[in-house]
């Protein structure tokens, strides 16, 4: 990386490709993790576009889904995030010459 920024050759389309490739490392996720975000959000858009009344919604298999893994998938969701916030900075310490 700083050889193609220190030779002009690394263009902002080139920098900005590689960067999202890099940051993109973080979104990966182990086969059950992936599971369980699957799931979760399938769980979620299901009482979204279901027409019952709220009280109805908290007897089903969607709800008790949602309520039993959102705190695990929220974690995921924000160890990712940081993940990539990480790997942002890394990234960005590549391209610093000198």
């Amino acid at each position: 990386m700083k050889s193609l920024a220190a030779t002009g050759q690394l263009t902002d389309e080139l920098r900005e490709y590689l960067e999202t490739a890099y940051i993109s490392l973080a979104e990966y996720l182990e086969g059950e993790l992936v599971e369980l975000m699957t799931l979760y959000r399938n769980s979620a858009e299901q009482l979204a576009t279901e027409g019952q009344l709220a009280r109805d919604k908290t007897r089903t298999s969607a709800w008790q889904t949602l309520s039993e893994s959102g705190s695990l998938a929220g974690e995921v969701a924000r160890a990712a995030t940081t993940e990539a916030e990480t790997l942002r900075s890394e990234f960005q310490s590549f391209l610093m010459v000198g």
